[in-house]
């Protein structure tokens, strides 16, 4: 009898971390993969001078125009971007 409760735990928490897994691991997939129809991005980057102006290098690459940036309290910049037409 011990035996049989024992698989039956084991075979509770396998179910149970497979399932955290699947649950964390789309919820992680989901925010990482952006779409194809956002307008506007937006970047959270460091307020030197070299990090800001090298974001605008690649978000520039990548088809995205400068719009805006909102400076913060904790020494980083939110740099505003739209999707180029």
């Amino acid at each position: 009898m011990k035996q049989l409760t024992r698989h039956w735990r084991v075979l509770v928490l396998a179910f149970a971390f497979t399932v955290m897994g699947v649950l964390i691991g789309g919820v992680t997939i989901s925010r990482a993969t952006p779409t194809d129809g956002e307008p506007y991005r937006v970047e959270l980057v460091m307020a030197d001078q070299y990090k800001v102006q090298k974001a605008l290098n690649q978000m520039g690459k990548q088809g995205w125009y400068f719009v805006s940036s909102v400076p913060r309290q904790d020494g980083k910049v939110l740099m505003i971007f739209r999707k180029a037409q």
